[in-house]
């Protein structure tokens, strides 16, 4: 292995550092720790699992709305189409027996 040109200053230097970085480690699971208690103590879970439901109630209603629309819509077009239908039997019905009365 290639050893680093490093004197005192730099290993002291390097020490420092790696001191103020587990400081800042510690200071930060700490931080995370309190955090974490205040997110169960506010129990935020719940909060935002019901926020989330009420989003999700927003759109399944949009939805529904437009599905709604869209059934009816389509009702509406095969009840024509079978009056349609039926009427064009009904007629073709009456013709055919028309025709074989006058024969």
């Amino acid at each position: 292995m290639k050893e680093n040109n490093l004197n005192v200053d730099d290993c002291n230097s390097l020490s420092s550092k790696i001191s103020l970085l587990s400081n800042f480690a510690t200071g930060t699971k700490d931080l995370i720790k309190f955090y974490n208690e205040q997110y169960t103590k506010q129990n935020c879970e719940k909060i935002i699992q019901n926020s989330a439901y009420k989003e999700l109630d927003k759109i399944t209603e949009k939805y529904q709305k437009i599905d709604k629309e869209r059934i009816e819509k389509e009702s509406f077009t095969q009840r024509n189409y079978r009056l349609i239908l039926g009427a064009v039997v009904l007629v073709t019905g009456l013709l055919i027996v028309i025709t074989i009365k006058k024969d």
